[in-house]
């Protein structure tokens, strides 16, 4: 492969990751934005013990959206590397859209940004039960019932979910390539 094709390679898979991401990040906010505010502005017709289905199965669908979104982010972080160490070679040190790139404005770019989206998204939807019950209880004015046994088990999931995010959301993105597999010993 000529360095040509390589390098339009990698802007061509470049694009498509972010591509993904920008789908992503344009329906995920926006089907549970309004899947949250349907819950919230029905609250009075919705109150139910399987609020706490709903929200949970929202909460895990976004953080494997997530989960999967930095796997994305890593790859394209990884090609841009690779893109910044051909152009290097190939413009003699002199800069290019990879290599010796601008910095992000306040070192806050793409990856952070998602990171935040994503995170308030699940967190969102984590609070979904007792948003809705409490909308439903001011909109009533009738002390609703609270199943103790759902509320607590929801707590449960909604503390897993909430540590798998922020584990998530602070975890650095290895962008180094996985070395070779086996033993095999650099030939001489």
């Amino acid at each position: 492969m000529t360095d040509d094709t390589y390098y339009t390679n990698i802007n061509n898979n470049i694009r498509s990751t972010d591509d993904i991401s920008f789908k992503l990040l344009g329906i995920v906010p926006l089907f549970s934005g309004s899947g949250i505010l349907v819950a919230i502005l029905k609250s009075e017709y919705f109150w139910s013990p399987a609020i706490y289905a709903i929200a949970a199965f929202g909460a895990l669908v976004t953080l494997g959206l997530f989960r999967w979104e930095l796997r994305n982010v890593q790859t394209c972080l990884w090609l841009i590397k690779c893109g910044a160490t051909l152009e290097e070679t190939l413009f003699q040190g002199k800069p290019g859209q990879f290599f010796r790139r601008p910095s992000a404005p306040l070192r806050i770019g793409k990856t952070q940004a998602e990171k935040l989206i994503y995170g308030v998204i699940v967190f969102t939807w984590l609070s979904l039960p007792w948003l809705v019950y409490s909308t439903a209880q001011a909109k009533t004015n009738v002390a609703l019932y609270l199943n103790q046994t759902w509320n607590s088990i929801y707590i449960v999931v909604a503390v897993i979910v909430g540590v798998a995010t922020v584990v998530s959301i602070l975890a650095p993105l290895n962008n180094e390539p996985k070395p070779p597999p086996g033993n095999i010993a650099p030939s001489s």
